[in-house]
């Protein structure tokens, strides 16, 4: 089996263009307090402060003089008469052991409030400080479940490889980045940001663009699994009428999912499938790209449908809005219409299992967009007033049943003919 070259490119510029995916680095304006020995060490505790207060961090009090200054610049303006020009300040980390700080920022410029003996301390110092900040402004996309997916391990048992196993994760990484649904977080290319990173370290990048750096998120749930059992078999088939030869490749696999909560270690979805698909066309050129597509494509189906099912949040023109759209969606697509009852309770756990679900019909998607789609409804139960009166939360949409779509697509029978006896 000949290796394959696959090149992912992880492309949104339509996504960019709008900005929903948007994150900018911002200033930020706090006031902080500082008492120290001395007055430089007073404003060194003060900005420290300031750090932690715009990083959402506290600072204990011993460790707030141990905070490096990295620049000679001195505030713009102080209430004592002096004066210098504006210039960036960093505050960084002590490399001293007994320190224990968990802030870290950009400080652009200050200006001395007030400065005066402490009444606290005596010989010290008070000053209360106006702290101009550079802080990374985070997407809302952050908010949103974060789920990592990391490459599926391979059994002794298959003749497939790690490239496999990697096709695999990254399809069901293009599904759930197109839903919208989660917050996706790269596991792949560590190494590039990182590298990134140490440009932003380096002395030609801007001050406040060093603000990007400590921002790495961790996730809520990992993707993981194992491919069980996989085999492939190349046949060679004459093509009828002529002397050519095609192969056909046949892929028969059977693997295991889990979804992992990362704090407790909690197993949140687990699931066994076995496929079988047929590929016809040259074995060696690009053959794991449509299994690997299609059982991706599954998993990624099955955690959103379990977890995120599709939700129609509006009706008009005779069409259902989806809020879901992309490649997760296709045209011609057929779901059954349900609609939500009362929450029910487990009687031994006394949990939340779900709601009660009444199927209320079947759409099918007609138009698919970036961001949302639309259905037509094939047949339903309800009203047209039930229809416009929709509310978000109230009717979801399931993935037809496949022994359903499986009797659709069969032919009907030959209509049978009294033949003249003649």
């Amino acid at each position: 089996m000949k290796k394959i070259i696959s090149i992912f490119l992880y492309v949104s510029i339509s996504c960019f263009a709008q900005n929903t995916y948007a994150s900018s680095i911002e200033d930020v304006i706090v006031e902080a307090k500082g008492t120290g020995k001395t007055r430089e060490e007073a404003i060194k505790a003060a900005l420290a402060e300031a750090v932690a207060k715009v990083n959402g961090v506290s600072v204990k009090s011993e460790a707030k003089e141990a905070i490096n200054i990295s620049t000679q610049a001195e505030e713009k303006k102080s209430l004592m008469g002096s004066s210098s020009s504006s210039a960036e300040i960093e505050i960084a980390k002590s490399s001293k052991q007994d320190v224990q700080i968990a802030a870290s920022g950009i400080v652009k410029t200050y200006n001395v409030i007030s400065e005066k003996p402490s009444k606290e301390k005596a010989g010290y110092t008070d000053v209360v400080l106006s702290v101009t900040m550079s802080k990374y402004k985070e997407s809302a996309a952050t908010k949103r479940k974060r789920i990592a997916v990391v490459p599926f391990k391979l059994k002794e048992n298959t003749n497939l490889d790690a490239e496999f196993s990697d096709l695999l994760s990254k399809e069901i990484v293009n599904f759930l980045t197109q839903s919208r649904r989660f917050a996706i977080l790269d596991r792949d290319y560590l190494a590039d940001k990182h590298g990134e990173f140490n440009l932003l370290l380096g002395d030609d990048a801007k001050k406040e663009e060093k603000a990007r750096i400590g921002n790495t998120l961790g996730t809520d749930y990992i993707l993981t699994g194992t491919l069980l059992y996989a085999n492939t078999i190349v046949k060679k088939e004459k093509v009828p009428y002529t002397s050519k030869i095609k192969e056909v490749l046949t892929v028969e696999a059977a693997l295991s999912w889990r979804l992992i909560e990362v704090a407790t270690g909690q197993v949140l979805l687990s699931k066994s499938t076995h496929f079988k698909l047929n590929h016809k066309g040259d074995a060696d050129v690009l053959w794991m790209n449509a299994p690997a597509e299609s059982m991706g494509e599954e998993i990624a189906r099955d955690l959103m449908n379990n977890i995120y099912p599709l939700m129609p949040v509006a009706y008009s023109n005779k069409l259902l809005t989806i809020a879901q759209g992309g490649d997760t969606l296709k045209v011609g697509q057929v779901y059954t219409l349900i609609k939500y009852g009362s929450v029910i309770y487990d009687p031994y756990t006394k949990e939340a299992v779900g709601r009660d679900e009444t199927i209320s019909g079947t759409v099918e998607i007609t138009q698919v967009s970036p961001k949302l789609a639309h259905a037509k409804i094939v047949k339903s139960t309800l009203t047209e007033n039930d229809l416009k009166n929709l509310e978000a939360n109230q009717y979801i949409l399931r993935p037809l049943d496949p022994k359903e779509i499986a009797k659709r697509k069969q032919k009907p029978a030959p209509v049978q003919t009294q033949q003249p006896n003649w």
